[in-house]
Formats: structure tokens, C-alpha cells, sequence
């Protein structure tokens, strides 16, 4: 045992003297250092690809807001306003007025309100007709300037009644009626009652003075 651990210590000993004398080849170590590089694992480096950051388009520009014109005249000629504006002409409403058929009366929105470029603006026109106005109980001036003015010509007739005289007592056709403008309306107006005469008071027949038939006596014959 003493040999073994004596001869284990020799060539300890033989080793270090050949490593420091450099007689141990050095390709023997050049070996040893890749073969000790290959096990050792190189740091792994994570790839960091970037992140694409998206591109914005140039911010759109709201359209111009265009005001709805004054439209006037008749329906054709509001139609021609509003396309030439850039709006679109929808729903049409007939509605009874002194104005002549199909002249524009309103609009939905009205004059002025902002719309986008194509919006719909829908009209109200006159319908050629209207609706005779109440004047009964007027003075004959009054109703004959409100008939008139709704869109009709008028005929004044009278008649006799208790109401004070001048006023109207009532139209034909009667109010509330729809005619078509241009139309005769009449108005029957009131006039005094006839006056009657009062009777003559009778004069009382005076009564005839009785007279006697009897006859008058005779005078008798004196005696002597």
C-alpha cells in the first residue's frame, strides 16, 4: 500500500514538472479548451424584431355645411333653388291658402338651417283652394274685405230680420266650406223689419134717440 500511494505521488509529481517544463504537447490543451468551450453553452441573444407602428392617414375634412335657401314662387321654381344649392327636393304638402296653386308656402327645415351637401328638404304648397272664413254677425265692410282676402268674390244680398240692420246673417256656401279660389261667395245681410202700421181706433156710432109710436090723445069734447 505504501508502494501504490508512493508511486501516486510520483507521477503526480512527474505531471507538474512536464507541465511546467512544456513538454505536454499544446494541441493537448487546445483540445481540451474547445471541448470545454463546446459544452459551455453560448448566452442565447433574443430577437427583437420591431414593432411596425401604423401610419395615419391625412384627417378627413367635414363637407361644408350648406344653409337651405328662401324659397319662393312656385313649386318647379323651388325645386330648381334647392338642386342648384345642392339639396334635394322630398315630400310635397298640399294645404289650403289664398295663394295660387302650387306657389310654396313652407319649408322642412325652413330658410337658413344648415344641411349637408344632398339633404332632403321637403315643401308645403298651395293647394288652389281654401276654406270660406266666418262673418256672420260682421258689419257687411268687414265680411265683404275678409272673403276677399281668402281668395273669393262676393255678392251681397239682404234680408229682412230682427238683427241690427247691416250686419250679415250668413254665407253661401257656408263657412268652413273649402271652394276653389276665385269662387262666388254671398252674404245675406240684414235689413230693418217692415213697420206695420197701427190700426185706426174705431170711433163708436152714437146710439139713435128713441122716439114714441104710440098715438097722441085725443083731446076730449067739453061738455057744455
Amino acid at each position: 500500500a505504501l508502494w501504490c500511494a508512493a508511486g501516486v505521488v510520483a507521477l503526480l509529481v512527474v505531471g507538474a514538472w512536464a507541465l511546467a517544463s512544456g513538454s505536454v504537447p499544446p494541441s493537448s490543451f487546445a483540445a481540451g479548451s474547445e471541448q470545454t468551450a463546446a459544452a459551455t453553452p453560448e448566452p442565447s441573444v433574443a430577437s427583437s424584431t420591431p414593432t411596425p407602428t401604423p401610419t395615419q392617414g391625412p384627417t378627413p375634412v367635414a363637407a361644408a355645411l350648406i344653409p337651405v335657401p328662401v324659397l319662393q314662387g312656385s313649386l318647379a321654381e323651388a325645386r330648381a333653388a334647392l338642386a342648384a344649392a345642392g339639396l334635394t327636393a322630398g315630400a310635397v304638402t298640399l294645404e289650403n291658402a289664398a295663394r295660387a296653386a302650387d306657389s310654396v308656402l313652407a319649408s322642412n327645415p325652413v330658410a337658413g338651417s344648415p344641411l349637408v351637401p344632398g339633404a332632403v328638404v321637403d315643401l308645403t304648397v298651395a293647394s288652389g283652394s281654401n276654406a270660406v272664413p266666418t262673418v256672420e254677425g260682421a258689419t257687411q265692410d268687414d265680411a265683404v274685405t275678409s272673403i276677399r282676402a281668402a281668395g273669393f268674390d262676393v255678392v251681397v244680398t239682404s234680408r229682412a230680420d230682427a238683427a241690427t240692420p247691416g250686419t250679415v246673417l250668413q254665407t253661401l256656401p257656408a263657412s268652413g266650406t273649402v271652394a276653389r279660389l276665385g269662387s262666388t261667395v254671398t252674404i245675406v245681410v240684414a235689413t230693418p223689419l217692415p213697420v206695420t202700421p197701427p190700426s185706426p181706433t174705431a170711433t163708436p156710432t152714437p146710439m139713435p134717440t128713441p122716439t114714441s109710436t104710440a098715438p097722441a090723445p085725443t083731446p076730449e069734447a067739453d061738455p057744455r
